[in-house]
């Protein structure tokens, strides 16, 4: 939703919230180093590696949408839609 420029902020931060009430939502850094799992002494399986990958993105798109919802916050209108480039440098 949120690469959607016609997006409405509100319901994009309700969807998000949503989705988090039934998933566990990551945390922190990965604990498997996944690029370099022939350096680790452990031996993961190819299923802990595919879920650590799986992880590790989910993680990103959770850093990413956090980051668009505050970079997006200050241009937001009271009906919810993200005001455009051209608006943004017009109040400057």
């Amino acid at each position: 939703m949120m690469d959607d420029p016609h997006v409405n902020y509100w319901e994009a931060i309700k969807a998000y919230e949503a989705y988090w009430t039934s998933h566990t939502k990551p945390v922190g850094e990965s604990d498997m180093d996944v690029k370099n799992v022939s350096k680790n002494k452990k031996r993961f399986s190819q299923r802990e590696i595919r879920e650590a990958r799986a992880e590790a993105a989910m993680r990103m798109q959770v850093k990413k949408f956090e980051w668009w919802k505050i970079k997006m916050e200050p241009f937001v209108k009271e009906d919810g839609t993200i005001m455009t480039a051209d608006e943004r440098r017009k109040m400057n």
